[in-house]
């Protein structure tokens, strides 16, 4: 069976043709891959962006743990700090209460003076 001239460039026509559309699906085939390849690459340099980024808030966290004080210590340091308050407040009003009996008594002795001061010179006066 030979094939007539007419069937045969028919059929090359065809083949190219095929081949053609062939060659331009590989080519977007093949352009897709290039564009799924970058943007794979895109997306892992941003998550070992974010890799880092993250270990180094990890690291944050953990040195805030280490480091910080909790609810319960500042608790604690301000009781402490109420009562070293309240003493100091108890410790300042005997002290000025001391101060008040001594000035009362120099009041009361400058009182005495003056008024046996008074007596003799009325005694002398007379």
């Amino acid at each position: 069976m030979t094939m007539a001239p007419d069937n045969t460039t028919r059929l090359e026509l065809a083949v190219t043709e095929l081949r053609g559309s062939v060659d331009a699906g590989m080519a977007r085939i093949e352009g897709s891959l290039a564009l799924l390849v970058q943007r794979a690459e895109q997306s892992d340099r941003r998550a070992d962006g974010h890799a880092g980024q993250l270990h180094r808030l990890d690291e944050r966290v953990d040195t805030l743990e280490r480091t910080g004080v909790t609810r319960i210590e500042l608790d604690a340091l301000a009781k402490a700090l109420r009562l070293e308050a309240e003493q100091r407040e108890e410790k300042q009003q005997r002290a000025a209460g001391r101060r008040l009996t001594v000035v009362s008594i120099v009041v009361t002795i400058a009182v005495s003076l003056l008024a046996s001061g008074i007596t003799i010179i009325g005694i002398i006066v007379r």
